[in-house]
């Protein structure tokens, strides 16, 4: 199993049963400084950048031109 793998398990098992705006605090800083969030802005990404700034205002949101 890779690091990244294993990881990836640890988060799942401390993230287990947590609400979304726990989740995303949770995530928000423990990986501070290494992740951003990729929105085009549509519909589902509205309602997680809605969710980032109520829970996890300091984490970078960029936005993607998809040409539509």
């Amino acid at each position: 199993m890779s690091e990244r793998e294993r990881e990836a398990e640890r988060l799942r098992t401390e993230s287990a049963g947590m609400e979304v705006r726990e989740l995303l605090r949770l995530v928000a800083r423990k990986y501070a400084g290494r992740i951003l969030f990729a929105t085009s802005l549509g519909a589902e990404d509205q309602v997680v950048t809605h969710l980032l700034a109520e829970t996890a205002p300091d984490l970078p949101i960029v936005t993607l031109d998809t040409g539509r």
